[in-house]
């Protein structure tokens, strides 16, 4: 019978975004690959001190892990949060993420017009069956 792994790993750190003030984005640079070479499953989990209205996520696609693509992967590039407030967010999950590229990293928005999002941590949860 095969065996089935969940890992978690951070992927993007507080310490690089201690704040992330409205209108501003992440790097791909700051985040840290996504393996997906044997994945079932995927999702993101996000942490935040606070959280405005809106972050968007969007997701770049590698076969090599080393290049990414320069415009978002598609299907599921975009996950708008779309809270009503700001608010303190511990392990918030994206949608399930189709699994097709290699690796994937990822960016996120600050949407909101006015608030910052603070202490932003976010891990990927990748599912393996082996």
């Amino acid at each position: 019978m095969p065996s089935v792994t969940k890992d978690q790993v951070k992927i993007i750190n507080a310490t690089d975004y201690a704040t992330l003030a409205h209108g501003a984005s992440t790097t791909l640079a700051n985040c840290t690959p996504i393996d997906l070479t044997k994945a079932a499953s995927c999702v993101l989990a996000i942490r935040a001190g606070t959280i405005p209205d809106t972050i968007t996520i969007k997701l770049y696609a590698s076969s090599d892990g080393t290049t990414y693509d320069a415009t978002p992967w598609s299907p599921n590039t975009t996950w708008a949060s779309g809270w009503t407030s700001t608010t303190t967010v511990e392990d918030e999950h994206s949608p399930e993420i189709p699994v097709a590229p290699k690796y994937l990293k990822i960016t996120v928005t600050n949407d909101d017009g006015a608030d910052n999002v603070v202490d932003l941590v976010v891990y990927s949860i990748v599912q393996t069956v082996g």
